[in-house]
């Protein structure tokens, strides 16, 4: 007995049928062919999702078809009665989706509760426009500076903002790939994915006194570690004795330093 699967079916599905001695065609036919396919090959059973449509056309002249199965719970695509009237049986699967069903439900759930929404709404405005900022960079040939203040993202805006933070970092790529300056200025707090991303690929990293600088902050290091964490830990200072920042100035005096520190690009 052969079975068309016309607009498709898992392996799972194919395995079952099989095991139960039909022979599965996953051959897609196309709909003003189908009528002739069915004929020629002598199927039993269509099975359609929502692609293939089942009229009165190919009910009434495919003397071989004897089930029509929609995998799914609408049979709209089905002349349903017409088929019943003269003999098909027309079977659906209703309990079919039930599962996805419930996690949507239970998805959506999670976006009230977690203000995803929100987010989705608010939070690429910031990464947007600091994006749009490093194409006129690129664009005009002119270096560029970013200053940064992060607590991290916040679970209710993490694969947003995670996003966002990718896109700033593959645009900083084109940047040094053209040869412009990218200068970083760290201020406190500066934590989080921030600081594994874009805050730390400067040309020129820079940060304000006694800023927090950090990945994860030094509380949860020090749970992690199960030990006590040097003086200053992760303060601009501690990063600037470690080779992770090249200065740290106050924000008010940064630009005769920078136009400084710009010269070496130019020559």
């Amino acid at each position: 007995m052969k079975v068309l699967a016309n607009d498709g079916i898992s392996q799972s599905g194919i395995n079952a049928l099989q095991e139960a001695n039909f022979e599965v065609i996953t051959t897609t036919v196309a709909q003003e062919q189908l009528e002739d396919y069915i004929n020629n090959e002598e199927i039993t059973v269509l099975l359609v999702r929502s692609a293939t449509t089942v009229r009165k056309n190919i009910i009434d002249n495919c003397a071989s078809l004897k089930i029509i199965g929609r995998g799914g719970v609408g049979m709209d695509n089905i002349d349903v009665e017409y088929a019943r009237e003269k003999g098909l049986a027309v079977i659906n699967t209703p309990a079919a989706s039930s599962q996805s069903v419930a996690e949507l439900v239970f998805a959506h759930l999670y976006n009230g509760v977690r203000f995803l929404y929100d987010s989705n709404r608010n939070m690429p405005l910031e990464g947007d426009s600091k994006f749009k900022a490093l194409k006129k960079s690129y664009e005009e040939k002119i270096p560029c500076i970013v200053i940064s203040a992060s607590g991290g993202a916040r679970m209710q805006e993490g694969a947003l903002s995670l996003m966002q933070m990718a896109k700033i970092s593959g645009k900083l790529g084109q940047l040094a790939d053209a040869g412009l300056p990218y200068i970083s200025y760290l201020t406190d707090p500066t934590t989080g994915g921030v600081t594994a991303s874009f805050a730390m690929l400067g040309d020129i990293n820079v940060a304000e006194p006694g800023a927090l600088i950090a990945f994860a902050g030094p509380r949860v290091v020090k749970e992690t570690i199960g030990r006590d964490l040097p003086e200053g830990f992760q303060t601009s200072e501690f990063l600037l004795d470690h080779g992770f920042l090249d200065f740290i100035i106050d924000i008010t005096k940064i630009r005769e330093r920078l136009s400084l520190s710009l010269e070496l690009f130019a020559k």
